[in-house]
């Protein structure tokens, strides 16, 4: 991971500051993490970088935190359920869209066995009987006992018990009890909606969630109108990744000068770009890769292998089919949100990429063979070919001094096909590399053995990754001598 931290990246930096303008647009905000980020501990990093750009927050305390003795609430002799059933009958004309996920049967809040509690503990000042997430509520917006005995903290939350609406942070996977997590977020919006609030004077809820922390049917059913999803799905990209690589190779080399400064700069923008490629999303392997490989195509392989056994991600056995389009939508698509969640997946640059142990050579049971060669030849297109498209032109623009029969004869025989003899000049600087070589051969330009040679290895190139074709060390080292010429 970069030095200075992920949150500080191109990429989630822009997604944190959309997830805050979207909570200051009056939205409450549900933010899907994968659980490898939740478990390496970038989510918190995340949690801080956007906490620190709201205005007015407040955190709601964990539950193994517990509430002070002085703001417990009463002991309910009647099922919490009943409780919340009577708060939602004033709301029953609302359409959340979340009917299907609300049902009578959902509503029921289930006890904790006697068991559970005991394994668990008794919370501070609540007599063995653990904080409810309505509770610890009532605690963050100072709520005072409503007129039937029970804190009402959504109300105060709602109609003003605070001064300036905040924006309530929770944390989902430190919850113990998922429905309760919905319900609170549900519970809120439906307040919301009925008081009529603008948008400057609404409180929010910023859910930060896994796969599993809510139930499966509200994530993809919530009412866009109270409540936006934002699933770090396709947050990373090339720049992000190519930061971290940058910062992860020495520096510490002689300085060159001449040609020799220009093949070296040829052949780090090679190495960064592939190993940024290779890399994808993995900003781990990315950082990994960058610090072992000597830039050599043959050692490659060995490389990513020896990376593999240092970062922590597991591949996927079979990456999973996915419909067209996948890597371009908002969120991963159901086939995919298990590996996705174990970081085996993720949307990059518009592509669905795949953790390197499903595709690496030295993988011997990699279910998708021949990728890195692919990876590669991308690269090199990246970094050679407006290179070779200079070196064309700088070839071009010899060629009229050049012709041996003039250069209307050289335009009509080797330049575009809708060359004309108007204006020779210009159609003779349109020319590829393979129509000058061409000339070359067939004594229509005259060229010294030098230049032949350099256009000769520059011809080469070009044919090759316009075949996707990727280039060895050799052919490597050859361009690079002809473009540093």
């Amino acid at each position: 991971m970069p030095p200075h931290g992920l949150p500080r990246l191109p990429g989630p930096n822009s997604h944190v500051r959309r997830i805050a303008h979207d909570l200051e647009a009056g939205l409450n905000c549900v933010w899907v993490l994968p659980g490898r980020l939740v478990g390496d501990g970038y989510a918190e990093e995340l949690f801080e970088e956007l906490l620190g750009v709201l205005p007015h927050h407040v955190r709601l305390p964990e539950p193994e935190q517990g509430i002070p003795e002085e703001m417990s609430p009463p002991v309910e002799t009647e099922p919490v359920s009943r409780c919340w059933a009577d708060d939602l009958t004033v709301l029953a004309d609302y359409d959340d869209g979340l009917g299907a996920v609300w049902s009578p049967d959902t509503l029921a809040v289930a006890q904790p066995s006697a068991a559970s509690v005991a394994s668990s503990g008794p919370a501070p000042g609540l007599g063995g009987r653990g904080p409810s997430i309505t509770e610890r509520l009532a605690v963050v917006v100072k709520a005072e006992d409503g007129a039937d005995g029970r804190l009402d903290a959504v109300s105060c939350l709602v109609h003003g018990a605070t001064r300036t609406p905040p924006v309530v942070a929770v944390k989902a996977w430190l919850e113990t009890a998922p429905d309760e997590t919905a319900r609170l977020l549900r519970r809120v919006s439906a307040a919301v909606k009925e008081a009529g609030l603008p948008p400057e004077h609404r409180p929010r809820i910023l859910l930060l969630v896994r796969l599993g922390d809510l139930p499966e049917a509200l994530v993809d059913s919530l009412d866009e109108a109270v409540t936006a999803v934002h699933w770090w799905w396709g947050v990373l990209g090339r720049l992000d990744t190519a930061i971290v690589v940058r910062e992860s190779q020495s520096t510490n080399r002689r300085p060159l000068r001449g040609a020799a400064a220009v093949r070296r700069r040829i052949l780090d923008a090679l190495r960064t770009e592939i190993t940024a490629e290779v890399s994808g999303p993995d900003l781990a392997m990315a950082a990994a890769l960058a610090s072992r490989w000597d830039g050599c195509l043959s050692t490659l392989g060995d490389a990513i292998a020896d990376c593999l056994g240092q970062t922590s991600t597991a591949g996927a056995a079979g990456p999973p089919s996915a419909r067209r389009g996948a890597a371009v939508a908002h969120r991963p698509e159901l086939a995919l949100r298990a590996v996705w969640d174990a970081g085996a997946v993720d949307s990059w640059e518009g592509q669905l990429r795949y953790h390197a142990s499903c595709w690496t050579p030295s993988s011997p049971d990699a279910p998708l063979p021949g990728l890195q060669a692919k990876m590669v030849w991308q690269a090199q297109n990246r970094v050679l070919l407006p290179l070779l498209d200079d070196a064309r032109a700088e070839f071009a623009d010899s060629l009229v001094a050049a012709a041996v029969h003039g250069p209307v004869q050289l335009a009509l025989g080797y330049g575009p096909r809708n060359a004309r003899s108007e204006n020779p000049a210009a159609d003779i600087a349109e020319m590829e590399l393979g129509d000058i070589w061409a000339a070359v051969c067939h004594g229509q330009v005259r060229m010294n053995k030098s230049d032949r040679n350099r256009l000769m290895r520059l011809r080469h190139a070009r044919n090759c990754l316009a075949h996707r074709s990727p280039l060895n060390d050799d052919e490597v080292r050859k361009v690079c001598d002809a473009l540093a010429w």
